[in-house]
């Protein structure tokens, strides 16, 4: 398997560099090395920090080919049950580490890593920056999420110079985590403002103040993180002042009252998302717009801080330039789907194991399932595994549609209350 996935791995590679050159104006340098934008995610076996098997790949923002990989585990079973025998003494300390040096050099250890398995993301990236320039590559814009432990272990390598002598690695945000963090903090400000208070039958319980009703609800938060996302898509490319003014609309306009209108921000038009703005450019007085559907209502200036608080620290210059090009990990989601629905989650694999699925997977992302078989290349290629590889292909084809298309807005009953636009 793996001289068969190393050889359309060099086609892929070879392709990457034709785009960068055809489509981009980048060519490599006078070592043939090129300098690649990329997108960096890890993905675990098992959830939490206690996992014994961890995954990182390495893909390329403008084609989604997969460029590298890398797989760490901390546990070998062989290393084990002689570890066991070693302790109930069915062996000697001296048999034990002669066998241990011979299952370390023949490469048959299924363990490659030491460290916390939350450290394995960390390792990861170093080790796939390490040898970026064994394949002619050097990764000069990095995608990732909010963890910034990754990238810093990046830039302290080489005792703080960087895994490159003269290219400096640039951090990228991936819009959709940003997007995330908003509704994250605003639930953890919620619990945080929380008091003892006593319910009419007389019971004592911790309320937040900022949650109930018509206040800082699920509902609510998942809204202001809906616009907070829409905001910086729609602002892709444009300059920092005129995503953080776009984004900081939205917040004025969620506790805009008929008493206290705050729509100067929200863009202005008869196609404005803002229905305020929107019923201006129709021609109507400010004061006959009415605010029917206010989505937070009930909170005092001092808790409107609060959120303002929030926005502010999610929109400085510094993760908003981040965020201009509108990049994601979204390849990267994507095929850890694929990985995981080969190697199962609820059933313990190896390192070996999991390498040969990796690359499976990889292939299957990078090709396609019929070109990227392996029976082909072992000379199994019969009528019957063309047809069937052809019709997985033609499944995947039609299911990437279907998820592509709009989605079909199902129409609400009409209510007393409804009136289009009204939010």
């Amino acid at each position: 398997m793996k001289s068969h996935y190393d050889s359309k791995q060099t086609k892929i590679h070879e392709a990457v560099r034709k785009h960068y050159e055809e489509h981009l104006s980048k060519k490599p340098d006078a070592g043939g090395v090129l300098k690649l934008d990329v997108s960096f995610d890890a993905t675990w076996m098992k959830r939490g920090h206690t996992s014994k098997v961890g995954m990182s790949v390495m893909i390329d923002v403008y084609t989604g080919f997969i460029i590298d990989y890398e797989i760490l585990s901390k546990f070998c079973l062989e290393c084990t049950l002689k570890k066991n025998k070693l302790e109930n003494k069915k062996i000697t300390e001296e048999t034990y580490n002669t066998w241990k040096t011979k299952h370390d050099a023949d490469g048959s250890c299924g363990s490659n890593y030491e460290g916390p398995s939350g450290g394995m993301e960390v390792e990861a990236a170093r080790r796939l920056f390490a040898r970026s320039r064994d394949l002619k590559f050097e990764y000069e814009n990095l995608v990732s999420d909010g963890d910034a432990n990754s990238y810093k272990a990046v830039l302290a390598m080489n005792n703080g110079n960087g895994p490159y002598q003269d290219t400096k690695v640039t951090k990228l945000e991936c819009i959709n985590h940003v997007q995330k963090r908003l509704g994250t903090r605003l639930r953890k400000l919620r619990e945080q403002e929380k008091v003892d208070t006593i319910t009419k039958t007389g019971s004592k319980i911790r309320r937040s103040l900022l949650g109930g009703r018509n206040k800082l609800t699920d509902t609510a938060i998942d809204k202001m993180q809906s616009f907070f996302g829409k905001h910086i898509r729609d602002n892709v490319g444009a300059d920092y002042i005129t995503m953080k003014k776009a984004v900081m609309s939205s917040f004025h306009h969620i506790f805009s009252t008929d008493e206290k209108p705050r729509h100067g921000l929200c863009e202005e038009g008869i196609n404005s998302w803002c229905f305020f703005q929107k019923a201006l450019a129709e021609g109507k007085n400010r004061e006959e717009i009415k605010h029917k559907k206010s989505l937070v209502v009930n909170l005092d200036q001092e808790a409107q801080n609060k959120i303002r608080q929030v926005y502010d620290a999610l929109t400085t210059k510094d993760i908003l330039e981040r965020c201009v090009r509108g990049l994601t990990q979204n390849a990267n989601e994507s095929f850890h789907s694929k990985m995981w629905s080969r190697a199962s989650k609820t059933k313990f694999s190896g390192l070996k194991r999991l390498s040969f699925v990796a690359q499976s997977a990889i292939l299957d992302h990078n090709y396609g399932y019929r070109k990227a078989c392996l029976l082909p290349a072992l000379n199994i290629n019969t009528k019957a595994l063309r047809r069937s590889l052809t019709t997985e292909d033609e499944e995947r084809k039609r299911h990437h549609e279907v998820q592509m298309k709009p989605k079909r807005k199902q129409k609400e009953k009409a209510s007393a209350e409804y009136e289009p636009g009204g939010f």
